[in-house]
């Protein structure tokens, strides 16, 4: 299952991130990707939804994988600590790879 997001990820828009990877959560799928390409801003508030999300899958044995995570993005999943927790792949190929292993 691939996600996209686009846009601001701010704690008005974060209910939508939420939702779609609530589906990622019930989804039989292996593993999910988080493709954040087409984002420039993430708040803590979208930071805290992806960090739920996957310590979710990870309970139980499965993945989220992030992608595509432009430059401002990945200072804020640094600055939030999450730059070395999350599983991220810099293209949506290897991280479908990544989320199907």
């Amino acid at each position: 299952m691939v996600l996209t997001a686009a846009g601001r990820v701010s704690s008005l828009t974060c209910h939508r991130l939420e939702t779609s990877l609530a589906i990622a959560l019930d989804s039989p799928a292996r593993g999910a990707v988080l493709d954040l390409a087409g984002v420039d801003y993430i708040s803590s508030a979208g930071l805290r939804a992806v960090e739920s999300a996957s310590a979710r899958l990870e309970a139980v044995g499965r993945r989220l994988v992030v992608c595509g995570v432009k430059d401002a993005v990945g200072v804020a999943f640094d600055l939030a600590g999450l730059g070395t927790s999350l599983a991220m792949e810099p293209s949506r190929e290897r991280a479908v790879e990544r989320a199907s292993a």
